[in-house]
């Protein structure tokens, strides 16, 4: 026997120029054995009419959005591993050689920023002979050599903060700007590969932070909603994109990290070993 349970919302979007109309269909249906859910969105803008639907996998628990477990969206860098201030340094050596007189200040500002969105800044600002793509690569073989020979070390506390996580049962990710290859060379050398159930990198999405697309990949990638999702940002740019995606955030302040701006997080730390970290979790 199948129930259907339907809800119509209606909202309105208006501008200067237009106005827009959308509505949205949410369909439950319960069958024994099988959960889908249907969402069906008609837009209305310049006449043109866009239907989308969807199907989700079966709900685990209650088969309830509410009683989902939570993803929580890790990123890499200041976050799971105090690198920034070991990337700073190198790249500092690696400004002077290019040419281009980078201050500390303006160098914290690209903290968390995609690579192409840095090194397109620094060209144009120094007319720099290289293109991006040249930059890009140099600046990768840099990193990836000096995360090679350098002894890298989990961020204080974050190993029983992932345990505990592990042990709730939640699912967790990382949404990192760096490239994959750099990511997979830290998760093994701290030895945490094995808490991670899904890895975005820089290199997969279009835009990277502080635009969101990062972050909505790793909730479309599990077919849940952004208010089923937690990130763990240390940066700015981090922020503004978990907070773009509608998602909770909790900002880590990191000293290393530089000057971030982290107000716009919904709770802002600065250990792993708070406690409150551990009611959000819980709560």
């Amino acid at each position: 026997m199948e129930r259907h349970i339907i809800f119509l919302t209606i909202g309105y979007l208006h501008n200067t120029r237009l106005a827009k109309l959308a509505v949205h269909w949410f369909v439950f249906s319960y069958v024994v054995g099988q959960t889908f859910v249907l969402r069906m969105t008609i837009s209305c803008k310049n006449r043109q009419l866009l239907v989308a639907a969807k199907r989700r996998k079966r709900l685990p628990n209650n088969n309830t959005l509410h009683n989902m477990k939570k993803l929580i969206i890790f990123d890499m860098d200041g976050v799971l591993l105090d690198s920034e201030k070991l990337y700073m340094e190198m790249n500092q050596v690696f400004f002077k050689k290019l040419g281009a007189d980078i201050s500390i200040a303006e160098h914290q500002t690209f903290v968390g920023i995609s690579a192409t969105k840095m090194w397109t800044y620094i060209k144009d600002k120094f007319n720099l002979s290289y293109s991006v793509y040249e930059l890009k690569e140099l600046e990768k073989e840099l990193k990836h050599t000096t995360l090679k020979e350098t002894n890298l070390v989990p961020t204080f506390g974050v190993i029983d903060f992932l345990e505990f996580l592990k042990q709730k049962g939640y699912i967790l990710t990382i949404a990192s700007s760096g490239l994959k290859k750099n990511i997979d060379l830290i998760l093994q050398k701290l030895d945490i590969e094995k808490y991670f159930d899904f890895v975005v990198s820089g290199e997969q999405v279009v835009k990277g932070k502080p635009e969101p697309d990062i972050f909505l990949k790793v909730a479309d990638h599990y077919d849940r909603l952004p208010n089923d999702c937690i990130v763990i940002e240390d940066s700015t740019n981090g922020v503004l994109a978990a907070k773009a995606a509608n998602m909770f955030c909790i900002g880590y302040y990191n000293p290393n990290s530089g000057n971030q701006d982290l107000t716009k997080a919904d709770i802002v730390i600065d250990s792993f070993k708070d406690q409150k970290l551990f009611d959000i979790i819980e709560n």
